[in-house]
C-alpha cells in the first residue's frame, strides 16, 4: 500500500507537470518541463518497497534559441524605430511644393542663370533676392521640424533609460535569485528572466554571455 501511494503521488506529480505546460503553452518566455521518472529498489529484508519515483524536473530551454529570439528583437526594434523616426522626419524634405528645398534651391538657380544673361536688369536681380530669401526660409522651416523632431526623441530617450536601468536592476535581482542553493530550475524565475531579456532587447542592442 505504501509503495502504491508513493506511485500515485509520483504520477500525480507528472500530471501537475503536463498541467503547468498546457496552461503556460502561450506565456511569453516558458519553456516546456519535462519530468524524468526512476524505479526505486525493491528490496525486502530493507523495508524498501519498490515503486517509481520523480527522479528529476527539467526546463527544456534552449539556451542558443533564447539568444537568438532576443537578437530577432533587437533587430526588428531597430528597424521599427529607424522607420518610425524617418516617417516623422520625411514630412520636413518634400520633394514638391513651393516651400520644398529642392525646388527652392532650383529656383535660385534659375534666377542666377537668368541675371547672368542681362546683369544690369534690376528686375532679375530683385528675383535673385526673392529666390535667395524663399530657400532661406524653406531651410529654416527644414530645421525648425528637425529640432522639435530631436527635441521629442531626447525626451522619449530619457524615458527608454529610465526603463533600461529598471529592467537591468530586474535581471541583476532575477539573477541573485537563480544563484541561490535549490532555486536552480525554477520555472517561474527563469521564465520571468526570458521576458526581462526579450523587454530588454527590444530597447537596447546587448550581448549575452
Amino acid at each position: 500500500l505504501g509503495a502504491a501511494g508513493n506511485t500515485l503521488g509520483t504520477f500525480n506529480q507528472a500530471l501537475a507537470v503536463v498541467q503547468n505546460n498546457v496552461g503556460n503553452a502561450t506565456t511569453p518566455g516558458y519553456a516546456r518541463q519535462r519530468i524524468f521518472l526512476e524505479a526505486l529498489p525493491f528490496v525486502v529484508s530493507g523495508g524498501q518497497s519498490g515503486g517509481v519515483g520523480v527522479d528529476r524536473v527539467e526546463t527544456m530551454r534552449d539556451r542558443f534559441l533564447d539568444f537568438q529570439v532576443v537578437a530577432a528583437l533587437q533587430k526588428r526594434s531597430f528597424f521599427e524605430k529607424l522607420s518610425q523616426t524617418l516617417s516623422q522626419i520625411e514630412p520636413n524634405f518634400p520633394l514638391t511644393g513651393e516651400l520644398s528645398v529642392g525646388v527652392t534651391v532650383d529656383g535660385l538657380f534659375h534666377a542666377f542663370q537668368a541675371l547672368s544673361v542681362s546683369p544690369g536688369d534690376f528686375n532679375l536681380r530683385q528675383q535673385v533676392l526673392t529666390a535667395a530669401h524663399t530657400v532661406a526660409t524653406s531651410i529654416r522651416s527644414a530645421y525648425t521640424g528637425l529640432t522639435d523632431q530631436r527635441a521629442t526623441l531626447d525626451q522619449e530617450a530619457s524615458g527608454v533609460v529610465s526603463k533600461i536601468n529598471s529592467l537591468a536592476t530586474e535581471v541583476v535581482e532575477l539573477n541573485r535569485i537563480l544563484l541561490q542553493p535549490g532555486i536552480s530550475g525554477n520555472t517561474a524565475v527563469e521564465t520571468r528572466l526570458q521576458q526581462v531579456l526579450e523587454e530588454l532587447g527590444t530597447l537596447v542592442d546587448y550581448r549575452l554571455i
